[in-house]
C-alpha cells in the first residue's frame, strides 16, 4: 500500500513554523512529499503578503525555507496564487482572471526556485475550465486539483486535458474533526480505517503546513499506525513517474460533497470513452 503526501503552504505561520517541523518529522519517517506553495497578496492577517516581490525583505529572510524542500529531496509546486480570493471568485471568474492568477503563481515560483513549476493544486478543490488549459500551457507534469480514487485525465465542460490528475483520496484532518465521532485523540483510527480500502495506486493524503504546529503529535501517531500496516510513504511525483501515460483513463470532473467540508469540491466522476 502506497500513501502519497501533498502539503499546502499558504500562510506565514505555516511557512516559518509548520514547514520546518514537517520537514524534520518527514525525515524521521523517511517520507517524501509534494509541497504546494501560495505566493500572492492575501487580505487576511497572517496570510502570505507580497512574499515574492524582489524588494520585499521577507524574500531574503525566508527563501532558504523554500529551498530546503528541494534540498531534502521533496518536490515543490504551486497552490492557488491567492487561495482565499481564488475560492471567492473562481465560480464566476473570467478566463483572463484565472490565466493571470496562474501566471503570477508560476512567475513567483520561478523567482524563488529558478525553474518553472511542474505541478499545480487548486485551492480547496475549486476549479475552472481555464485552469486545465493553463496547466497544459505551463507544461505541468501533473496536478492534484480534485478528489477521487486514482489518476485520470480530466474532462470538464466538454473539454479534455492531457495533464494527469492525481486526486486526493483520504479525508483531511479538518474534515474528520467536523464529524462528531472523531477527535484529535482518535484521528489515527479514522485514517487507519480509510486506508483499508485498497486502491490501484494507493492513497493520497492532503495536509496544510500548519499541521506541523497544531497536529504534529497526531501526525506522528498516524505515521506509526500506517507503518504498522506496512504502508510505503511516497510523493505525488512518485505516482506520476509510475504512470503509463498512454493507458490513463479519461474521467468527467463533477462537483460533490465531501463529508465534513462545507460546499462542493471537484471530484473524479464517470469514465469517458475517448479514442487516443
Amino acid at each position: 500500500m502506497n500513501i502519497a503526501f501533498k502539503v499546502n503552504v499558504t500562510s506565514i505561520k505555516g511557512l516559518n513554523q509548520g514547514l520546518p517541523a514537517l520537514l524534520e518529522l518527514f525525515d524521521t519517517y523517511q517520507i517524501k512529499a509534494d509541497f504546494m506553495f501560495s505566493f500572492g497578496i492575501e487580505d487576511n492577517q497572517g496570510m502570505i503578503k507580497r512574499l515574492f516581490c524582489r524588494t520585499d525583505k521577507m524574500v531574503q529572510q525566508n527563501k532558504q525555507l523554500f529551498l530546503d524542500v528541494s534540498a531534502k529531496g521533496h518536490y515543490a509546486g504551486i497552490y492557488s496564487y491567492n487561495p482565499k480570493k481564488w475560492q471567492k471568485k473562481i465560480n464566476n471568474a473570467k478566463a483572463k482572471w484565472v490565466d493571470q492568477n496562474m501566471e503570477q503563481a508560476s512567475a513567483a515560483f520561478m523567482q524563488v526556485f529558478e525553474r518553472s513549476p511542474k505541478s499545480h493544486s487548486a485551492a480547496n478543490w475549486q476549479i475552472h475550465p481555464e485552469m486545465f488549459i493553463k496547466e497544459a500551457e505551463l507544461s505541468m507534469l501533473y496536478a492534484s486539483d480534485t478528489r477521487g480514487k486514482y489518476p485520470f485525465y480530466p474532462v470538464y465542460c466538454g473539454k479534455r486535458c492531457n495533464i494527469p490528475q492525481i486526486p486526493v483520496t483520504l479525508s483531511t484532518f479538518d474534515e474528520l474533526l467536523a464529524q462528531d465521532q472523531w477527535t484529535v485523540d482518535n484521528l489515527h483510527q479514522a485514517l487507519f480505517d480509510e486506508i483499508q480500502y485498497i486502491l490501484p495506486y494507493g492513497h493520497v493524503f492532503n495536509l496544510d503546513a500548519e499541521a506541523g504546529i497544531d497536529f504534529i503529535e497526531v501526525l506522528e501517531k498516524v505515521f506509526i499506525v500506517w507503518q504498522g500496516c506496512r504502508a510505503k510513504f511516497i510523493a505525488l511525483r512518485d505516482i506520476y513517474q509510475r504512470l503509463d501515460l498512454e493507458q490513463i483513463p479519461y474521467h468527467d470532473v463533477g462537483w460533490g460533497e465531501q463529508e465534513g467540508r462545507a460546499g462542493f469540491v471537484a471530484m473524479q466522476s464517470m469514465k469517458v470513452d475517448i479514442k487516443k
